[in-house]
């Protein structure tokens, strides 16, 4: 994975080099584009390194980025989906069967920016976003205990808003690298079941457990670790 990063990172750079130079070239006119897409390289750096910020809960993080670039401002999207399949094992011997607990996350964001010219290369960038973060666990063994294996089934639904802040450096007049930072209030609202599933035959079924719908309220501050190389299109 580091190499596939490294060759990412230094196609990148080789990318923009070439663009820089063929630049020089062309007229300065006023920029034609209305589009740009942008891929956050700080989320891959992020799965080697903790930023968890200030709150122990689900934090949004996003790895594509769209702008319609618009005035006075610009209308922004970013999103990110995560999937992650771990197999479990048994601890009794007479068990062979295989587990599998699954979760699944879909992160989204809509929101306006404001841009202010710092020079002819540097901007600053400001705004308010508003986020969506549906997760979903499918763990087929979340526990084992008195010959029992525990089913659980989770849903997650987070949604919020919150202020950001970002400087931006061009390249050209196209590309671009851009790290923001961004405090959000987000509402949390989760229901978990669970299945008590035997694993001999002898041992009385148990009903399910479902518990009541909890709700939490909290804020996420995330730190500039972002790494956003965009191009305008």
């Amino acid at each position: 994975i580091l190499t596939a990063m490294k060759n990412i990172l230094i196609t990148i750079a080789l990318f923009c080099c070439i663009q820089s130079i063929q630049t020089q070239t062309v007229d300065t006119a006023p920029s034609i584009y209305k589009n740009e897409l942008g891929v956050d390289a700080g989320y891959f750096i992020k799965q080697f390194l903790d930023f968890s910020g200030t709150s122990s809960y689900l934090t949004p993080t996003y790895f594509l980025y769209y702008k319609r670039l618009m005035k006075p401002g610009n209308l922004r999207f970013a999103f990110s989906a995560e999937y992650e399949r771990e197999q479990e094992t048994s601890p009794y011997d007479f068990d062979s069967a295989e587990y599998y607990n699954v979760t699944s996350s879909f992160n989204f964001k809509v929101g306006w920016e404001f841009v202010s010219t710092l020079n002819k290369n540097w901007l600053l960038y400001y705004g308010i976003d508003l986020a969506a973060l549906p997760e979903t666990r499918n763990y087929e063994a979340d526990d084992f205990e008195d010959n029992y294996v525990f089913e659980l089934t989770s849903q997650n639904f987070i949604f919020g808003a919150g202020p950001f802040l970002g400087i931006r450096y061009n390249i050209n007049p196209r590309i671009s690298l851009s790290t923001e930072t961004s405090f959000f209030v987000l509402r949390s609202s989760s229901q978990a079941t669970y299945k008590y599933i035997p694993l001999i035959e002898n041992l009385p079924e148990l009903p399910d457990d479902i518990e009541p719908v909890e709700t939490r309220t909290y804020s996420s501050y995330i730190p500039p670790y972002s790494l956003i190389f965009s191009i305008q299109l």
